[in-house]
């Protein structure tokens, strides 16, 4: 929790340098649609992630972007932590064609009956195609922090709530912030849907406002094992 409250403050500062920034705000409401597929090996002490997903702006009404994230990663200290590789590439409306490549931490913990996900991220960002030259960046490192609290309701109901904050200009700049809060039903122990609001609020620049777009997300996590013998717990990005 220090370490939240330390990026906070530095996102704040860094926004509060921001010179010559427009000082009205835009507003949007996003569909956000997304499967997180888990697979873990035989040997549970590795695993592999695939996301792909979708976004629609204006109102949900406009298709702006697909990804999809593909991870490998490895789980160490009793499997409550992990390093993972990953790599995205998809397709945005207005930039073209993405791709970025990403080092994941992660940390799961237990504070009483919640379980608390801690994810710090490093990508390296680039574009094959930049379509709009003013807002495309076609080269940048960023990095983030996620923080998720998984709080049991019942045996089928689970109470989520997160917060991701995100660094670009190779780490330098405070860009945007996420906050989500929503629930998570368990059909099985492999199939789980979230749904949630997302409150996604980006930084001004010298010549764009910020924008706060209001997500709708909805998120299929499918949990899927080489061996039943497989204790490992259901990710939670």
């Amino acid at each position: 929790m220090l370490f939240l409250l330390l990026i906070w403050m530095a996102g704040a500062k860094t926004q509060a340098q921001t010179s010559e920034v427009a000082t009205s705000m835009r507003h949007d409401y996003v569909t956000w649609l997304r499967a997180l597929i888990q697979y873990d090996f035989k040997n549970e002490d590795f695993y592999m992630w695939n996301a792909p997903q979708l976004f629609f702006i204006e109102d949900g009404t406009r298709f702006n972007q697909f990804s999809n994230l593909t991870t490998i990663g490895y789980r160490f200290n009793k499997k409550q932590s992990s390093i993972a590789l990953g790599h995205e590439a998809g397709y945005i409306r207005d930039f073209g064609f993405m791709s970025s490549s990403s080092v994941l931490l992660t940390h799961n913990m237990t504070w009483g009956n919640t379980t608390v996900f801690h994810l710090a991220m490093a990508e390296w960002l680039g574009t094959f195609e930049v379509r709009d030259t003013d807002n495309a960046i076609p080269f940048d490192i960023r990095t983030s922090y996620f923080v998720n609290f998984i709080v049991p309701l019942n045996k089928k109901w689970d109470l989520d709530l997160a917060n991701h904050f995100f660094f670009q200009q190779f780490g330098e700049t405070f860009s945007h912030n996420r906050l989500q809060l929503g629930f998570r039903y368990h059909f099985s122990d492999k199939l789980l849907v979230e749904l949630a609001y997302h409150n996604w609020w980006f930084d001004s620049t010298s010549n764009v406002p910020a924008l706060m777009n209001h997500n709708l997300y909805v998120n299929w996590i499918i949990l899927l094992k080489a061996s039943n013998k497989n204790k490992s717990k259901e990710i939670h990005y």
